[in-house]
């Protein structure tokens, strides 16, 4: 009977088949690589086991080790059934070309940054005797500091100031921009004797020709909420979580929805309304109760804004003086020819002035465009927030301009028509639907985000209770 079961095992061995313990889920997951390399791309379960001859359920062991190593798009059709669309094989976190090359254009310009900041450093030192004098006249008629302890103080500041490239320090501040939206900005770094929140003259040099470093969220950001997020929610996620969580759009959210099943070892199940939903267990096995991470969701947290420069208009206009003299200064020993080195002081002091000017001047086609994006963002995040409140219930225009405006008086007022291209924009990407009621104006709806948070109502009363339970063995007792 032993050497039949042998036989029998070296038979399935062999032949591919065999119980799913029996078969490693890296060798599953290459039978379905091939199948995805052949271009069928998207799965059931069912369908990649009859398409590699796998059992139903190794082949679902086989689509979740797929979705440990790549990109992966989850779905669910209207009869509850869950299909795996991988889209082609990307390794999740592999760069592509494009995010090369764009790591590679912005290393080249922080070079260029740099190596433009020394000339700068240099040009400042050379007409350093100048600010002096200007500095010191600017001392004799300060009030609250004599010569030695004010101003020659300020002026060792302003001179080491020259050689800290960096114009803004770690501390976040908040301020307001044009249209009232409260943001997070670095706090920019000022000489000594001034106000805590005044650049420096210097800082704003570089700020003039670079523009001021803005807060970027970390990478990491988004994970590190979700998990918080998980854990305080029974171990439950959803999609529309993601959406009220980061502002995704569908096919994002259910990219990242799939990425967090991968990176925090959650099931994908589907409820029996047809949601789909992780099921995070392993999350919740923790020593602390709760979870002290800071959730903040999509509209709570404002774009900052894109600035030229960051300075007050009248830095800027000081700045542009001094470079023009430089700039004007650089023509006239050009052409008083080499008996004064118009290489040297005339043709590099040119172009470095030129180039002053230009950087800024070219700078503000980009930021403009990008700052009118971060506009329409912001609005957005007022109406997503509106959206997630109700529910998804259907709503008009004119209501959904009456509420976001209502909910945020000290931000910009709303018309009609900005909401209703914005709602147009919602309905594509959540996606919503524009309904069209006996009576009334047209209404959007948004069915998916409403069913899902109440399955995730229901779905979370069931939890079990998250304790660990008592400690039965401990290695110090």
């Amino acid at each position: 009977m032993a050497r039949r079961t042998q036989v029998f095992e070296r038979f399935l061995s062999e032949t591919g088949k065999g119980t799913v313990q029996q078969r490693n889920p890296q060798e599953l997951a290459k039978v379905l690589e091939k199948k995805i390399e052949a271009r069928q791309t998207r799965f059931t379960k069912t369908e990649a086991a009859a398409l590699t001859g796998l059992e139903v359920e190794a082949a679902e062991v086989g689509l979740r080790e797929l979705i440990n190593r790549y990109d992966c798009r989850l779905q669910v059709t209207e009869n509850g059934d869950l299909i795996y669309d991988f889209g082609g094989l990307h390794r999740r976190g592999e760069k592509t070309w494009r995010e090369y090359w764009s790591e590679l254009g912005e290393w080249l310009w922080k070079v260029f940054t740099y190596a433009f900041k020394a000339c700068i450093a240099v040009t400042m030192v050379v007409y350093c005797i100048i600010f002096t004098l200007i500095l010191l006249v600017w001392a004799f008629k300060s009030e609250s500091d004599d010569i030695g302890e004010g101003g020659f103080s300020l002026i060792g500041h302003m001179f080491l100031a020259i050689f800290d490239w960096h114009t803004a320090t770690n501390t976040v501040i908040y301020r307001q921009d044009q249209y009232g939206y409260q943001y997070a900005q670095y706090q920019p770094k000022s000489v000594k004797k001034q106000k805590d929140n005044e650049k420096g003259f210097i800082a704003a040099v570089y700020d003039f020709v670079f523009g001021p470093p803005r807060v970027v969220a970390d990478t990491l950001e988004n994970l590190r909420e979700a998990a918080a997020f998980i854990r305080t929610q029974n171990g439950i996620l959803l999609p529309s979580d993601i959406k009220a969580l980061s502002g995704m759009n569908s096919t994002e959210a259910a990219a990242f929805f799939a990425e967090c099943i991968a990176r925090f070892q959650g099931d994908i199940k589907v409820s029996e309304n047809g949601v789909m939903y992780g099921e995070f267990p392993q999350m919740l096995r923790t020593v602390q109760e709760g979870d002290h991470s800071t959730i903040v969701y999509y509209w709570d947290e404002y774009e900052p804004p894109h600035q030229v420069t960051g300075n007050s208009t009248g830095q800027n206009l000081g700045i542009a003086a001094l470079n023009s003299f430089n700039l004007i200064a650089s023509l006239v020993f050009m052409f008083l020819g080499a008996r004064f080195f118009p290489l040297l002081l005339g043709v590099f002091p040119f172009l470095f002035s030129l180039l002053f000017f230009l950087i800024p001047a070219l700078r503000s086609i980009a930021v403009a465009n990008r700052e009118e994006q971060r506009h329409r963002n912001n609005i957005r995040k007022r109406l997503v927030r509106v959206i997630f409140e109700r529910r998804g219930e259907p709503i008009s225009v004119a209501a959904m301009t009456n509420i976001v405006n209502n909910l945020a008086r000290t931000v910009e007022p709303l018309s009609p028509e900005v909401v209703e291209s914005v709602l147009e924009d919602l309905r594509r990407e959540m996606p919503g639907d524009l309904l069209f009621p006996e009576t009334g104006p047209p209404q959007y709806a948004f069915p998916v985000i409403g069913m899902e948070l109440e399955e995730g109502i229901r779905l979370r009363r069931r939890q079990q209770d998250r304790v660990l339970g008592k400690v039965v063995f401990d290695t110090s007792s």
